[in-house]
C-alpha cells in the first residue's frame, strides 16, 4: 500500500518504536511511503535522534522516494494517512499479511497466480511469494464469507481483507446464494468479488486444453476439446468444466434443468462428448502453462467480452488491501 505519513509523526517522541517499526515496513519494501520533499529533514532530524547508526538509512530512503515519484507510473493502491493518532494502530494494521478468503486455496491460488503472470500481476505474485497477501482455504463458500467476516476484526482501523467466490450461475445472470454472501461480506468493510462465470474452471482457456492433446495425442481430449468450441461463449461460460453434464448410465445426456434454456439447440453429440467434463486440476494445469508461457493475454479475451476486464479488476482488489 502506498502510505502518507503526516509530519507531525516525527515531531512526535514518545511514539518512535511505531515510527520505526513503520519505517521497517517502507526499507523492506512491505509498503510504499509518499512523502513530500519537506519531510527530509524531518526524517533526517527524527531518527539522527532516535536511531543515529541508520540517520543515513533514513535520509537517503526520504530522499529516493522524492526523487522518484515523479516518474513513477500512476498507482491505483490506495493511500493510507498515518497521523499521530492513528500511528500505533496503522503500524498495528500494515504489519500483519493481508488475508484474502478463497473456497478452496489450493486451485483458487493457482488460478490467481496464473492470472496475475498473463496480465502484468508481478506485484501480486511477489505478494503471494512473500506471504504478504494470505490467502486462506474457506472450506467453501459459506465458511469462506464467515471467516472473511472474521478476519476484518483482527484489523483496528484497515480491514486488509477480500473475498473471491465462484458465483455457481446456471445461466447468466443469474443471482445466486454465492451473491448473498457477497453482500454480507461487504457490509462488514471486505473487499469482494465473485466471478460472472460460473467457477474459476471456466476461465481455463482452450489453449491449455490442447496442450494435453498436443504432448499425449489424447483422442478423447480432443474430442471434447472440440465439442466444447461448439459452444458459445455463454455456454462454455457456464457449463461444468470439472464434471461434464453428468449424464446417467442408460439415459440421454440432459443438460440441468436450472440451465433453463441456456442449451437449447445443442446437437446431442455434443453434449456426449462434454458428459465427463475435463477433470478437476483445470487451474493448476493453467498456472503450469502460463509459467511456461502457453498463455496469452488474447486467449482469455477469446472466453468472451470482458473477461481480461474483470481479471484485471480481481488484481486491483487485491492490490487494495496488500
Amino acid at each position: 500500500m502506498i502510505v502518507e505519513v503526516d509530519s507531525g509523526v516525527f515531531a512526535e517522541h514518545a511514539n518512535a518504536a511505531d515510527v520505526i517499526r513503520l519505517f521497517d515496513l517502507f526499507i523492506r519494501e512491505v509498503h510504499a511511503w509518499a512523502p513530500d520533499i519537506s519531510q527530509i529533514e524531518d526524517v533526517d532530524s527524527f531518527f539522527g535522534t532516535h536511531v543515529p547508526m541508520m540517520r543515513q538509512t533514513y535520509r537517503s530512503l526520504a530522499e529516493k522516494t522524492v526523487s522518484a515519484s515523479p516518474w513513477q507510473p500512476v498507482n491505483t493502491a490506495p493511500t493510507v494517512q498515518v497521523t499521530v493518532e492513528s500511528l500505533t494502530d496503522h503500524v498495528h494494521d500494515l504489519s500483519v499479511p493481508a488475508v484474502l478468503l478463497v473456497e478452496n486455496n489450493a486451485s483458487d491460488k493457482s488460478f490467481l497466480r496464473a492470472v496475475a503472470m498473463v496480465l502484468d500481476g508481478d506485484d501480486v505474485l511477489t505478494a503471494i511469494r512473500e506471504r504478504t497477501l494470505d490467502i486462506r482455504h474457506g472450506g467453501g463458500k459459506h465458511d469462506a464469507g464467515r471467516q472473511a467476516r472474521e478476519a476484518v476484526d483482527d484489523f483496528r482501523r484497515l480491514p486488509r481483507v477480500a473475498l473471491l467466490l465462484d458465483s455457481d450461475r446456471m445461466r447468466p445472470g443469474e443471482a445466486t446464494k454465492c451473491h448473498q454472501i457477497a453482500e454480507r461480506a461487504r457490509e462488514q468493510g471486505v473487499a469482494v468479488h465473485v466471478l460472472e462465470f460460473r467457477e474459476t474452471e471456466n476461465y481455463v482457456p482452450n489453449r491449455v486444453l490442447a496442450l494435453d492433446v498436443r504432448r499425449g495425442g489424447a483422442t478423447t481430449v480432443s474430442r471434447k476439446l472440440t465439442a466444447l468450441k461448439e459452444l458459445s461463449p455463454d455456454q462454455r461460460a457456464h457449463f461444468d468444466m470439472k464434471h461434464g453434464f453428468r449424464a446417467q448410465r442408460g439415459a440421454p445426456v440432459v443438460p440441468h434443468r436450472a440451465h433453463g434454456g441456456l442449451y437449447d439447440g445443442v446437437p446431442a453429440k455434443t453434449l456426449v462428448k462434454l458428459s465427463e467434463g475435463f477433470g478437476s486440476d483445470l487451474t493448476e494445469r493453467m498456472e503450469t502453462a502460463a509459467a511456461q508461457g502457453h498463455v496469452r493475454r488474447s486467449d482469455l479475451s477469446s472466453l468472451g467480452e470482458g473477461v481480461v476486464e474483470e481479471l484485471r479488476g480481481v488484481l486491483h482488489m487485491l492490490r487494495t488491501i496488500v
